[in-house]
């Protein structure tokens, strides 16, 4: 199987590495990420490489089967000038994900975006948009109204329910930040949490352990979320995994 799935904004802090890190690599086999950036900042050992070095940058797409290309924002000018400038070379990437957040700006950067990529060429059915920190209580119409006042509505056919993807805010990301433990440690920790809080007579200890035991089970359920919207993706796109957690 042959798979480019790019994910990019030309905003910042829309969740790119996290829908990159938590949300497609461990439902995706055999996937190779590919970060275009100046810096790997994110602590993880995947191949960073700046968008300037564009030979390298098409070289790692051409040498995986199976990728997705992290685009930063700080790249992304220069990833989207070299698209320009090597004619047809939007073809080689399979769908472009963009995800987007209720912030004006963000709302408004993700409309340049996809306009950047129409303009280039890409087909509207290869663009799908992630509103990311959803809130349930609200319609996506209602907390993305500029993206729904605008003509991407009808380019990209977001009347449709089949192409709505959400993700909605999750508290676990900042309290992984107090704990300094990771999303992927957190929810696999299979430790008794209960049988711990009991035994242990230190009111700080326990305080601890309360709070690793919350992150796990937030952590758990945003698996459950991302699952649904994996599978959302993936009948969407019309993908096709063997052995892979599809979001069943």
């Amino acid at each position: 199987m042959f798979l480019k799935i790019a994910i990019m904004n030309n905003s910042g802090n829309v969740g790119k590495s996290m829908i990159c890190d938590n949300l497609l690599k461990p439902r995706i086999p055999t996937v190779e990420t590919i970060k275009i950036e100046t810096i790997n900042s994110n602590g993880t050992l995947d191949e960073t490489v700046s968008a300037k070095n564009i030979k390298r940058v098409f070289d790692l797409i051409d040498s995986s089967d199976v990728a997705v290309i992290d685009v930063g924002a700080s790249n992304i000018e220069t990833f989207m000038e070299n698209l320009s400038k090597l004619k047809g070379a939007h073809e080689d990437i399979d769908f472009f994900f963009i995800p987007t957040t209720p912030k004006s700006k963000q709302q408004i950067d993700t409309i340049s975006t996809v306009e950047g990529l129409l303009n280039l060429g890409v087909d509207e059915n290869q663009i799908k948009l992630i509103f990311n920190f959803h809130d349930n209580d609200l319609t996506v119409e209602q907390y993305y109204p500029l993206i729904f006042e605008s003509e991407l509505k009808s380019i990209l056919k977001l009347d449709k329910k089949e192409n709505i993807f959400t993700i909605t805010d999750n508290p676990v990301f900042d309290m992984l930040g107090e704990m300094g433990t990771s999303f992927i440690d957190i929810a696999n920790d299979e430790r008794d949490f209960k049988s711990m809080i009991r035994a242990s007579k230190d009111k700080t200890e326990r305080s601890i352990l309360s709070h690793q035991r919350s992150a796990q089970r937030l952590a758990k359920g945003f698996i459950e979320e991302l699952d649904m919207t994996f599978l959302k993706i993936k009948n969407a796109c019309e993908l096709e995994f063997e052995g892979a957690n599809n979001g069943k």
